[in-house]
């Protein structure tokens, strides 16, 4: 991640929650230099409904635009795993 010129390197780690095969929540685990932080997200079939984090991070906030566009990757991704993972 990159902000004012600094960067800063973390990793992330994702559990993705299913129920009748559609993406029901996703918790996000991140861990960098500049501390530890938790995303968690909620979603219905039409989407995302909800967010949340707690974080020991400098600075975790997001925007609605980077809310909204995490939250269509995470639906996203999660498709992609349930195409690999139907016969």
């Amino acid at each position: 991640m990159k902000t004012n010129n600094n960067v800063e390197q973390f990793k992330v780690h994702n559990i993705f929650y299913f129920e009748d095969d559609h993406l029901i929540k996703v918790e996000e685990k991140m861990s960098g230099t500049k501390g530890n932080g938790d995303l968690f997200w909620y979603f219905d079939k039409d989407g995302l409904i909800h967010h949340g984090s707690r974080s020991s991070r400098e600075s975790i906030a997001l925007t609605k635009e980077k809310i909204d566009e995490r939250g269509k990757f995470l639906i996203t991704l999660a498709q992609a795993f349930l195409q690999k993972l139907t016969p």
